[in-house]
């Protein structure tokens, strides 16, 4: 009788750790998700940073060009 109880005890362990393993397997998938937002927004963050530092330039040329044809 007690070879039944260990024997159900055992499979009690087994469905606990699968859950686990599940859990952390959702986990791990939902940082992934939050790191690939945060990539996402780093890359738009750089980008922004790049056109602005374009738009500073083309300005720059822009008024050199015009002082040298004055």
């Amino acid at each position: 009788m007690s070879e039944g109880n260990n024997d159900d005890d055992f499979q009690s362990l087994i469905k606990e750790r699968e859950e686990m393993i599940k859990n952390v397997a959702d986990l791990i998938e939902k940082n992934a998700g939050l790191i690939k937002e945060k990539e996402e927004h780093t890359l738009i963050k750089e980008t922004n940073i790049i056109i602005k530092k374009n738009i500073k330039m083309n300005e720059k040329n822009e008024n050199e060009n015009e002082n040298k044809n004055k």
